[in-house]
């Protein structure tokens, strides 16, 4: 026994970081440039690009989290979760025309492209807040897991989550993080089902499972501010523009795969979101006196059985990691690619290859301070999104589909993107989901207004596809700070 744990569970959790980091250490051998780091060789199966969006788009957030919202809030929650697996045939619809960037290493080369380069740095510096938010967000739900589970405390549960996340993402690059995604897609998508059967079984089935819901959980109201919290989780539906997904979605060999693998992925989600919110659902049948924060955790500890339970946290694990790996390992690009590269331009890819993995570790560091010092997972994830979509979404969404405009309308939108944000944080109280979706429409109305008012002034746009066309030939990028 170690903790709450039986030998066989602790057993599978070992078994499970020890084989993320023989996979680090085999995979490392094979990168030889900051490309290798990135992207991988260039090919990639639709299987494992289908894991690693998928793997990517998992997180503390839409498990545990979507958990305890289900746990507190019922239907009412449910049926706006279950609204976002529509994201996926959004993104495919947005993104698919991916082959137009060809020669792109991250979402900075593609912003340079259509915005020059105050689009690379402020992208650049956005992506790095990001990453490291959500790093510590996962961070945080690590060390949660392993605190409660082998009570080592929360701090040493971060170190080690952490310790073995840094060792696979940084050494690794891409084809670790795709190899351990593969492997975290398969246990997670056993653990969770297979949690969930045992709990419902145990509940008495469906028709015992509603019937013990509390009527709040099983009717759907929009009555006092429930509308405007509903109107605000519409930003669920947000087309997938971070970082990471940018960087899967130029590792995929062309539209047509990538077009593919979002669809799939829009069916796999459905069912696993359908078990996690009616795991939910039990937990509130069951034990409806603990903390929501913690009713996911005390379930699988109550009313598990060994080996299952084990593999059920390492199925969360996975979940986090998989999160947290794919934000490291693009934070740690910007930093050497867009940042070293960009302050000088004769960096070799040595050099941007070390750099890179000295920033995974200097990042995965920033992020255990704030993961730390702070408690609130969901919280701690609106809050730093305000520092990306209102800024980065709209102008990125508009470049994909192949709306071309001067960089002045970039600028100009970040600015109405910050004065509406702080517009929607006064109403609201706190940055949160009103000020991202108050945020975004001044991003929309400063960056297209821009535009027309250019337009109408006589300004000449710039004709991008042919620059861009040129860029992916060439596949240099001049580097120089606005």
């Amino acid at each position: 026994m170690l903790g709450n744990l039986a030998a066989l569970d602790v057993g599978i959790i070992l078994a499970y970081m020890l084989g993320c980091l023989l996979v680090a250490f085999w995979k490392s051998t094979e990168i030889k440039t900051i490309r290798d780091y990135t992207l991988g060789d260039g090919s990639v199966s639709t299987v494992v690009l289908i894991c690693t969006i998928f793997g990517t788009y998992l997180n503390a957030s839409s498990t545990i989290g979507t958990v305890e919202m289900v746990y507190t809030m019922g239907l009412f929650f449910v049926v706006a979760k279950i609204c976002s697996v529509l994201v996926w045939p959004i993104t495919a619809r947005i993104y698919v025309n991916v082959e137009q960037f060809q020669g792109c290493l991250s979402i900075s080369d593609i912003m340079y492209v259509l915005y020059g380069s105050f689009g690379r740095w402020i992208t650049t510096i956005a992506s790095v807040i990001l990453s490291v938010g959500i790093i510590a967000a996962q961070a945080i739900a690590i060390g949660y897991m392993f605190d409660y589970f082998l009570e080592i405390g929360q701090f040493a549960g971060i170190l080690v989550g952490m310790g073995v996340l840094t060792v696979y993402s940084a050494f690794g690059g891409i084809r670790a993080i795709a190899m351990t995604h593969v492997l975290q897609f398969v246990v997670f998508y056993v653990a969770i089902p297979t949690a969930c059967f045992f709990a419902l079984k145990d509940v008495g089935g469906m028709e015992s499972l509603y019937q013990k819901l509390p009527e709040s959980h099983v009717t759907f109201n929009l009555e006092g501010e429930k509308w405007l919290y509903f109107l605000s989780v519409s930003i669920l539906l947000l087309p997938l523009n971070s970082p990471p997904f940018i960087q899967r979605f130029l590792m995929s060999n062309n539209t047509r795969q990538l077009s593919k693998a979002l669809h799939i992925i829009g069916f796999l989600h459905l069912p696993l979101l359908l078990t996690i919110c009616m795991i939910g659902f039990i937990i509130r049948v069951q034990m409806p006196e603990v903390q929501s924060n913690v009713a996911f955790m005390v379930f699988m500890d109550k009313y598990l059985c060994t080996g299952i339970k084990g593999l059920m946290i390492v199925g969360m694990i996975a979940v986090m990691m998989s999160t947290a790996d794919s934000f490291l390992n693009t934070a740690s690009i910007l930093c050497a690619h867009n940042v070293g590269k960009g302050l000088y331009p004769g960096m070799n890819d040595e050099h941007q290859l070390s750099l890179a993995r000295f920033s995974a570790c200097v990042i995965a560091g920033m992020a255990i301070v704030i993961a730390t010092s702070r408690s609130g997972i969901v919280e701690l994830l609106w809050w730093i999104r305000n520092f990306w979509e209102p800024i980065i979404l709209v102008p990125m969404i508009a470049g994909f589909l192949s709306f071309r405009t001067h960089p002045n309308s970039f600028r100009v939108s970040c600015c109405t993107a910050i004065m509406f944000v702080y517009v929607g944080s006064y109403i609201d109280g706190k940055l949160a989901t009103v000020s991202i979706v108050l945020g975004i429409v001044g991003s929309a109305i400063g960056f297209f207004g821009a535009h027309y008012l250019q337009l109408w002034f006589g300004v000449e746009m710039p004709k991008l596809d042919e620059k861009l066309l040129k860029k992916s030939k060439q596949n240099v990028f001049k580097y120089d700070i606005c």
